[in-house]
């Protein structure tokens, strides 16, 4: 492993072929001598060794609890499929197909949450939100935009702008009670299930066996509204983080949009009250 900047980056040439092209100027040493950023020790050692990477410094909060999910609702999926639940055929056909979306939402509900809480990212979409461009818009709000509203002693001031895109980590508890709710409803229905043998509706001279389930209408339904309960929660708190992110970097962008006003020459202030300015933009300068 390497000690130095210079062994991590192994350069593979003779070096006395540079010349003196390799030489920096005094003027350059004391430049780079005077604007230089020092390390820490322990930053030092982990970019020389390579340690640097989020999964070093950051983690998932629920990505034990988004696993389990995955094993709870697949037990979902595999005792609800073909079942047939005899005392609520139509909420029980949707337990099933709904347990499936589920299963697949926690996919995406875990490479948010991995990209939101600096884990890792998994994408680098403009409008997907991840840990480093949710602090930067987050501080951003604060700094240049909340202060505008109430000042930071005002209601409205508190660090909202800043956990508005990841509410995602923060129901962890409700994913424990849902593992739970899910787990035993599979349970539920995988003790209810038994087998009757019946004429095949497509051969009159075969049989087969059907599954059902003996539960009652009301179970039934308690179970699909769990199921579904669970895929909203985890689909609207990551749809709600990336929107929330979005309408934070709009706002940005329009705070800067207007900024630009704020200091203009005589040659803009001519080109826009001659040619490019709305009759809006021209009362503004001329009232300022």
């Amino acid at each position: 492993m390497a000690n130095t900047i210079y062994e991590r980056l192994a350069l593979n040439f003779d070096t006395t072929k540079f010349g003196n092209v390799n030489v920096l100027g005094q003027s350059t040493i004391d430049y780079y001598e005077l604007t230089a950023e020092s390390l820490e020790d322990w930053q030092y050692e982990d970019v020389v060794k390579s340690t640097a990477g989020n999964d070093q410094y950051f983690q998932n909060p629920l990505s034990t609890v988004c696993s389990n999910l995955k094993i709870a609702v697949d037990s979902m999926i595999e005792v609800s499929n073909t079942t047939v639940f005899q005392n609520n055929i139509p909420d029980g056909s949707l337990i099933n197909p709904t347990a499936i979306s589920a299963y697949s939402e926690i996919d995406a509900f875990k490479s948010h949450t991995d990209n939101i809480s600096g884990a890792s990212t998994t994408t680098m979409a403009l409008d997907i939100p991840n840990y480093d461009m949710a602090v930067s818009y987050g501080n951003e709000m604060l700094r240049l935009v909340i202060t505008q509203d109430e000042g930071m002693n005002g209601t409205n001031a508190n660090a909202s702008t800043f956990l508005g895109t990841l509410t995602s980590l923060f129901i962890g508890d409700d994913l424990d009670e849902y593992l739970t709710i899910i787990t035993t409803d599979a349970v539920t229905v995988n003790n209810s299930i038994y087998y009757e043998t019946e004429v095949d509706p497509e051969d009159a001279n075969l049989t087969i066996e059907v599954k059902y389930s003996n539960l009652s209408s009301e179970i039934i339904s308690e179970i699909y509204s769990n199921v579904n309960s669970f895929y909203t929660l985890i689909n609207t708190r990551r749809l709600e983080d990336w929107a929330y992110f979005v309408r934070t970097k709009e706002t940005l962008f329009d705070y800067y949009s207007v900024k630009r006003f704020d200091y203009i020459g005589n040659t803009q202030i001519s080109l826009i009250n001659q040619y490019i300015g709305t009759e809006k933009l021209k009362t503004i300068i001329s009232n300022t």
